[in-house]
């Protein structure tokens, strides 16, 4: 367990913001005080270039993520098409069998 020893401060806003820097920060894969803090060092151009660790590690999992999404989208959209191949062919071969089963009985 990490000891905190950063100074914390109690702040107060208006709920829209506060809901606006949730989604930011979800967007971003941060914490709401990691958004917070991220967003302060930027206006004061003190914005790192560099990635934490953590924020490495979560957009390299994004990034798994949206791949393996990708992958299963492929792999839906191919199983579907040959369902749907597979379906087509079976209605020809009923159909077949309704012609050769009427031509045999109109023979008789």
């Amino acid at each position: 367990m990490t000891i905190q020893t950063d100074p914390q401060y109690k702040l107060r806003m208006p709920a829209e913001l506060r809901d606006r820097l949730k989604a930011a920060a979800e967007e971003n894969h941060r914490s709401m005080n990691a958004e917070i803090v991220a967003r302060l060092q930027e206006s004061f151009g003190e914005a790192s270039g560099e990635e934490t660790d953590e924020e490495r590690a979560l957009r390299q999992a994004r990034q798994q993520y949206e791949r393996a999404q990708s992958e299963l989208h492929h792999a839906m959209m191919t199983y579907q098409q040959r369902l749907q191949r597979m379906e087509e062919q079976q209605r020809m071969r009923s159909r077949a069998k309704k012609l050769s089963d009427e031509r045999r009985r109109n023979k008789e």
